[in-house]
């Protein structure tokens, strides 16, 4: 009984958390830690159809904020968690999204960095390894 009732509280968190519009990813962490901790069933359904939702809007608030590398750190942070739970979101508008952003503004980004803006170093890091997690590269 005890087990069920937390099954019921971390689905509900993982789903609370991946509606809401935190960015904060200790909340997500916590979670996915206790649920693999206490070796719970999620319901991966809803939770793919959450995540998918959430990481669509971060990559375009990516897309809006280029400046703004939160996003893309919420969003690796989110990746590695889902990686831990076993959650495989949709991937194809993030995939779309990703390449045109990069098609668009990793040059400019990448010259930056190169020029020493730390805030673009970083930008093109995590960029980078959202890529990994969405399985596209840029040539």
């Amino acid at each position: 009984m005890l087990k069920q009732n937390l099954e019921i509280v971390l689905n509900n968190e993982i789903i609370d958390y991946l509606k809401s519009n935190s960015i904060n990813p200790a909340i997500l962490e916590n979670v996915a830690e206790n649920a693999k901790k206490w070796e719970i069933e999620l319901n991966k359904t809803e939770i793919e159809f959450a995540a998918s939702q959430k990481l669509r809007t971060l990559m375009q608030k990516v897309e809006n904020e280029l400046s703004e590398n939160s996003y893309l750190i919420a969003m690796n942070s989110i990746f590695r968690q889902l990686n831990l739970l076993e959650i495989e979101p949709d991937l194809w508008q993030i995939q779309n999204q990703y390449f045109k952003i990069g098609k668009e503004h990793l040059n400019d980004k990448e010259f930056a960095a190169e020029v020493g803006n730390a805030e673009d170093q970083e930008w093109l890091k995590q960029f980078n390894d959202l890529g990994q997690f969405v399985n596209v590269q840029i040539a």
